[in-house]
């Protein structure tokens, strides 16, 4: 199946979040574009290193905050890019059977 126009007709760019310690989750990311005809070779789809804070300060969680800061420096990518429609996934991104059956809204 390949949806990827119809990515292109609603955002500009999609940022993948993923840690550098991560490559295997990024892997099983790209199984995930591929179902839909999308890929990190392009720049439609751009990998942003995801943040790891040192510590959790007065949040909930290291990786609640680093989740917050992740999404804001992808945030902050897409103004530097001038982009003014994104998607923002992470790299445990997992189309749904549903999704993939019929992917029309």
């Amino acid at each position: 199946m390949d949806v990827s126009q119809d990515f292109a007709q609603i955002f500009e760019r999609i940022y993948v979040i993923n840690l550098d310690s991560r490559p295997d989750r990024l892997r099983g990311l790209e199984a995930q574009l591929k179902r839909v005809g999308l890929s990190l070779d392009g720049d439609f789809v751009r990998r942003l290193s995801a943040v790891r804070p040192a510590a959790q300060g007065d949040w909930p969680s290291i990786g609640a905050l680093g989740c917050f800061m992740s999404h804001l420096e992808a945030l902050r990518a897409a103004e530097a890019d001038g982009i003014g429609s994104l998607c923002i996934v992470e790299d445990d991104l997992d189309f749904t059977p549903a999704f993939l059956a019929d992917p029309a809204p």
